[in-house]
């Protein structure tokens, strides 16, 4: 199965993805985002319960609750440098999280207890 692309020109424009925007998309697998992307908000992936695969740009430096519930999230790109409380409630499965060591995400990671890995 072929993870979903924007059009290249959206992708190009496309600095941010409001909340709840793929909430509760429950059949959305994987998706990718190209370069430009700076922030997901809040709820804009909760409830995706068979997303295991998010292809995110270096550009991103924002993450909100955004992928709350969702049970089979595997990895989230090492990319990310600041990720709002919550983000990853309700997530089970093998999720491990790549984060930029002595970053905000990096600390995330280690009060919530998180498995991850750094760059």
């Amino acid at each position: 199965m072929a993870v979903p692309r924007l059009p290249p020109l959206i992708s190009r424009i496309l600095k941010e993805i409001y909340g709840s925007a793929f909430e509760g998309c429950t059949s959305l697998a994987k998706i990718s985002f190209s370069s430009g992307l700076e922030s997901i908000e809040d709820s804009a992936f909760s409830g995706c319960i068979k997303l295991t695969s998010v292809v995110l740009p270096s550009t991103l430096t924002y993450l909100g609750s955004a992928f709350s519930g969702c049970e089979k999230l595997s990895t989230i790109p090492k990319s990310v440098e600041d990720i709002g409380s919550g983000a990853f409630d309700d997530c089970s499965g093998s999720l491990k999280l790549k984060v930029k060591k002595n970053s905000y995400a990096y600390e995330y990671v280690v009060d919530e207890e998180i498995p991850y890995s750094t760059y």
